[in-house]
């Protein structure tokens, strides 16, 4: 016998390690799902009254002006979130307390960006009379599925699809009777930041940029895309 055939697992528990690392990820998605519609449904009446509290501190005409800047606020971050949430470090094994404090940290720098160089440029400018904490609850966690949902469903994407590359390294490290083919030339680590990318409805160019490490991917990278992540979606679920 060779001396690393002893450390070799047998059929069956290859078999039962497979499926416990699979029933893992599956575990931790439906608990993020339920998570993000509790948030959506409890989030309704608390928007309707912000709104209306923003609306009993000025003229309606005043407060309509506002709100357009808001509106416009939001798609301003909501451009760079998707990029944003790929440069965001986590710890290698993240908790559920660990992804919402990276999310609230995620806000607080989107936030900063659209106060210091969005808003003073809006031609409503004059009209906005928020603070740095009114702003953010507006922009950041309004909406039916605001830009917290958006950034945190993305943070979870992100943190599934390393569990998916975690479970494919350890599976394609274990020695094996064949080591034929090319080796891979896209790490899973950048095709899971991908995958996060178009989990937070970034483009197919914005998940090519993470996805070959670039800022300014190719037409032909871009249309490389669905067909990888396809790949390896199909990889990870096996």
């Amino acid at each position: 016998m060779k001396e690393n055939d002893s450390e070799q697992l047998s059929p069956e528990a290859e078999t039962a390690l497979r499926d416990y690392r699979s029933a893992l990820v599956d575990n931790a998605e439906a608990s993020w799902n339920d998570k993000v519609a509790i948030r959506e449904r409890e989030r309704q009446t608390a928007d309707q009254q912000a709104v209306y509290n923003r609306a009993a501190k000025g003229n309606l005409a005043d407060t309509a002006r506002q709100e357009e800047l808001l509106r416009d606020a939001r798609e301003y971050v909501g451009m760079s979130l998707a990029q944003a949430v790929v440069e965001l470090e986590l710890p290698p094994d993240p908790s559920e307390s660990d992804i919402e404090t990276a999310c609230e940290r995620l806000g607080d720098r989107l936030m900063s960006d659209a106060l210091r160089n969005y808003v003073p440029t809006h031609r409503h400018r004059g009209d906005f009379r928020l603070g740095p904490s009114e702003f953010k609850a507006a922009v950041w966690t309004e909406g039916s599925t605001s830009l917290e949902d958006r950034a945190l469903t993305a943070l979870v994407a992100r943190f599934l699809s390393l569990l998916r590359a975690a479970k494919l390294t350890s599976d394609r490290d274990r020695p094996s009777r064949s080591q034929r083919g090319r080796p891979q030339e896209i790490p899973d680590e950048r095709k899971a930041a991908a995958a996060a990318v178009k989990a937070s409805g970034g483009s197919n160019k914005e998940a090519a940029a993470a996805l070959y490490n670039t800022k300014r991917p190719t037409q032909q990278q871009a249309k490389n895309v669905p067909a990888i992540l396809k790949h390896f979606q199909q990889k990870s679920n096996q």
